[in-house]
């Protein structure tokens, strides 16, 4: 897989395969059996009143085209850094994936070099702690990203 949509595919099967399309429990997951999305996933906790996403654990290839080491931040956190639309958007897919208890396969604008749009497709499929949603599994696909990107998506 090399950030294609395939991993988004990839992941939705497994997640699938957990609890027959219901939401499965977090511990049911296991790293090994998907090894090769590691580095696009995002581990999220999700937070109440104020409804808000912190980041749990990121892969190294989340954290590459960041260009920080986003775990332990909270979504809202980067809108401080310029990029209200991809925040906007992606805190109202988190909320409806949180609220419906089902996944959510979408896309966000991020700004590019020289002004440009680029397009971030993402996978959210929700998971229980205890009983409830209270954590997210999330895939981005950047392949629609240049893959020589001097300064990755953060670069203004």
């Amino acid at each position: 897989m090399t950030g294609t949509r395939d991993t988004i595919a990839a992941l939705a099967a497994y997640w699938t395969s957990l609890a027959g399309g219901k939401v499965p429990a977090r511990d049911l997951l296991n790293p090994g059996a998907i090894l090769p999305l590691l580095p696009w996933l995002l581990l999220c906790d999700f937070e109440q009143d104020p409804f808000r996403v912190r980041y749990r654990l990121t892969g190294t290839l989340v954290d590459q085209w960041n260009r920080s080491n986003i775990t332990g931040r909270y979504l809202d956190e980067l809108d401080d850094e310029g990029y209200h639309g991809a925040v906007d958007k992606l805190q109202v897919s988190y909320r409806d994936c949180f609220d419906r208890a089902a996944p959510v396969i979408d896309d966000y604008d991020w700004p590019g070099p020289h002004g440009g749009v680029l397009k971030v497709r993402f996978g959210l499929f929700p998971l229980l702690l205890d009983g409830t949603i209270r954590q997210c599994l999330a895939i981005e696909d950047y392949s629609a990203l240049p893959h020589r990107y001097d300064g990755g998506p953060l670069a203004r």
